[in-house]
């Protein structure tokens, strides 16, 4: 009985170890505008490189929910040439870094936008405490209304983590039936992590 009794111990410390040490995945969306873009040329359609300096905003969902709004982060350079290997972010923040990019094309003939699939690391901010890497999804959005010689703007969003075919391909109806099935769970990383965030509120 001794050892019957040692034995479910060590398996339950065993259990609690495993069920204390499991990931918890960074989940949820922010919204950026920018302070500053400058194009290479001065000219949306013909630009190669851009300076982009990013300011949070208070479009954020879930675990970003509460972080700082109007925070300025640091300039990023962004050059389509390398732009699958982009990265921007803070100390405080976190860090998305590319591995996948595309651009889309749009309705608006003064307006280009990007796609970028990679990485988001959390930052050292109390707002992520806890919480570990996950895929995500940049889109950034850069306008010159006017056309070229005007001024830039714009903006972006990021969302963790990234669901989806990646974002070179054209999803199939397979892909699409698949994305359809994983609405509920979503949905219920979604509650389980809006309920996390009122309760840090509310303390």
């Amino acid at each position: 009985m001794k050892r019957l009794l040692v034995g479910l111990a060590v398996a339950s410390i065993t259990l609690y170890a495993g069920q204390t040490t499991k990931a918890d995945f960074i989940f949820g969306s922010q919204g950026f505008g920018f302070e500053g873009v400058a194009g290479d040329t001065n000219d949306l359609l013909l630009d190669t490189s851009f300076e982009l300096t990013f300011r949070t905003n208070t479009s954020q969902t879930v675990d970003f929910f509460g972080y700082p709004p109007t925070n300025l982060l640091p300039p990023a350079t962004l050059d389509l040439a390398t732009a699958d290997t982009f990265s921007f972010g803070s100390t405080d923040f976190g860090f998305f870094t590319a591995t996948a990019f595309a651009e889309r094309s749009t309705s608006n003939p003064e307006t280009r936008e990007f796609v970028f699939q990679g990485t988001f690391t959390p930052g050292t901010n109390p707002q992520f405490d806890g919480l570990d890497p996950n895929s995500a999804r940049l889109i950034v959005q850069i306008n010159q209304s006017g056309g070229a010689g005007n001024a830039y703007g714009g903006g972006a969003s990021l969302a963790a983590p990234f669901v989806g075919p990646p974002i070179e391909e054209v999803p199939e109806p397979s892909t699409l039936v698949m994305l359809a099935s994983l609405s509920g769970p979503l949905a219920l990383v979604w509650n389980k992590r809006r309920r996390r965030t009122e309760r840090i509120l509310a303390a």
